[in-house]
């Protein structure tokens, strides 16, 4: 399989506090790969690092040319909280290119979210919340989706839904990487498991 991502040596210091040290690894493409570790372990500073928001202290990270430009990240939302689930699609594709109407409400459907219902994002649910955050991530069609927790805090009904769309998208030949506490969805979901421990990454062998 081909490589879509490497890193080589990438640490992280925050003032006097190393949160990464020499992180090495690969993905590759259209495996789904989980990241597992306590909090405060590094997990989310490293997805941080490989989405561009945080640059690493030492460090490099080589992604394919056909991919720099296609990564869907779910880190931190910034959702309008008095507008709807459509209505915040429809602002955040008002600034996108190519992004129609047409495409916000195939989204919605998509992750199992109604797109006329009227509900304010401040009254939706924990997966509610989830789904229209994967809605966003999937609004420009990336090839290399980095997800932080997305199974955190969702009903049922909602995990389903995850983890059907996820294996879906795997399927397609969509490249996953994902953080979680959830020990059943890393085992059901991932094709290689990484554990975080104090801000050293190694890969756990079956």
């Amino acid at each position: 399989m081909a490589k879509v991502l490497e890193t080589h040596n990438i640490t992280k210091k925050f003032g006097v506090t190393q949160v990464l040290k020499q992180v090495n690894f690969a993905i590759y493409r259209g495996e789904i790969v989980g990241i597992i570790g306590r909090n405060g372990s590094g997990k989310t500073v490293l997805l941080k690092i490989l989405a561009g928001l945080y640059y690493p202290s030492t460090g490099k990270i080589k992604l394919v040319e056909d991919i720099e430009n296609k990564i869907g990240v779910l880190i931190d939302t910034g959702f309008l909280p008095n507008k709807t689930g459509l209505q915040n699609l429809l602002i955040i594709a008002s600034l996108c290119k190519d992004i129609t109407k047409k495409r916000c409400y195939q989204l919605l459907e998509t992750v199992g979210l109604d797109p006329f219902n009227k509900n304010r994002y401040k009254n939706y649910s924990n997966g509610m919340k989830q789904r229209l955050a994967l809605a966003y991530v999937l609004m420009e069609d990336p090839e290399l989706l980095l997800l932080d927790e997305p199974f955190s805090g969702i009903d049922k009904e909602s995990v389903v839904v995850f983890r059907n769309l996820l294996l879906s998208l795997k399927k397609n030949g969509k490249t996953i990487l994902l953080t979680s506490h959830y020990q059943e969805d890393i085992n059901l979901l991932c094709d290689r498991v990484f554990e975080m421990d104090n801000g050293t990454l190694v890969e756990v062998q079956e």
